[in-house]
């Protein structure tokens, strides 16, 4: 993180505040948790791991990179704020006279352990290419880019008085994480929307 601070701060991507709040003095691994599904008893209440960066010491750099991420996030054609924005969606769809209409097919898919399922490379690929798209280029590409893959290759928490490092995906909990999974997930949206053929790798 201070090689990033120094770098960002000599290329004028960060001001000299953002580099000071940037790097925590007292900081602490993040700590891991359990969000039981109770609305699947069936499976017996299967757990979705919660992963707290509160006062970790890429607790900063993960909100400045979502800063900036979420920005793109907006802008992505196939993605539903909440409840209320797919609500909206379907009532523009039935506002609609035209005789497209008909042919509309409502499809939902899912993911299983989407976050952490996603691979580093294919996710930060993918914000590189939306990166590089923006009117305004800064800040750099290199830095939002850099201080993504800082948070998600220094995931360090503790369960259970044992430590772990999060070697690939995105956990769920760091300030980036949503926004990351929207923009990783956004090339194939791309191609399901395509009506081509598709093999993920």
């Amino acid at each position: 993180i201070e090689r990033w601070v120094e770098t960002s701060l000599e290329a004028g991507d960060i001001s000299k505040r953002l580099a000071t709040w940037m790097v925590k003095e007292e900081s602490r691994p993040g700590y891991d948790y359990c969000n039981y599904k109770v609305h699947k008893p069936q499976a017996n209440y299967p757990g979705r791991l919660i992963t707290s960066g509160c006062g970790s010491p890429t607790e900063n750099l993960a909100a400045w990179s979502d800063f900036y991420l979420k920005q793109l996030v907006v802008e992505l054609p196939y993605v539903l704020k909440d409840s209320s924005d797919f609500l909206y969606q379907i009532h523009k769809f039935n506002l609609c006279q035209s005789d497209k209409i008909s042919n509309i097919i409502l499809v939902s898919w899912d993911i299983v352990a989407m976050f952490p399922s996603i691979d580093n490379a294919m996710g930060l690929q993918a914000c590189e290419d939306l990166l590089k798209k923006r009117d305004v280029l800064f800040p750099s590409t290199t830095s939002i880019l850099e201080a993504t893959r800082i948070t998600l290759e220094n995931n360090i928490s503790f369960f259970n008085n044992v430590a772990y490092v999060q070697n690939n995906g995105t956990a769920m909990g760091p300030h980036n994480a949503c926004s990351y999974a929207d923009i990783a997930m956004h090339p194939i949206d791309v191609i399901i929307n395509s009506n081509e053929d598709f093999t993920i790798a």
